[in-house]
């Protein structure tokens, strides 16, 4: 049984309360910038890899819809979600639907 400490992706991975947490705090940087997110800001801000950031921005793309992924002027990757998505951080249909349905089999 998964208990309420885990969240389920859109391709049923189990990710930690805790990484669903940094995922949360990521979109909010990503909606938050007008120019986004890089990789080098995400391990700034997380005190991480490289190859974890990439990770992240993995899980960023697989969660929400609203994602923009493009290059700046330097040729580096950028991340950010969309004008109006930082009010909602919408996740994906599938994904609340099955946080929702492990709340419920959880609570029972």
């Amino acid at each position: 049984m998964i208990s309420l400490d885990h969240v389920i992706s859109s391709h049923g991975r189990i990710m930690s309360f805790q990484k669903s947490r940094q995922l949360v705090h990521l979109a909010t940087l990503a909606a938050g910038r007008h120019s986004g997110i890089s990789l080098r800001e995400i391990e700034e801000e997380f005190e991480c890899s490289h190859r974890t950031a990439q990770r992240m921005t993995d899980a960023l793309e697989e969660c929400f819809v609203d994602v923009e992924v493009f290059e700046d002027a330097e040729r580096n990757r950028r991340w950010r979600l969309r004008p109006g998505a930082a009010a909602k951080l919408p996740l994906r249909e599938d994904t609340a639907l099955e946080a929702l349905e492990i709340g419920i089999r959880d609570a029972k």
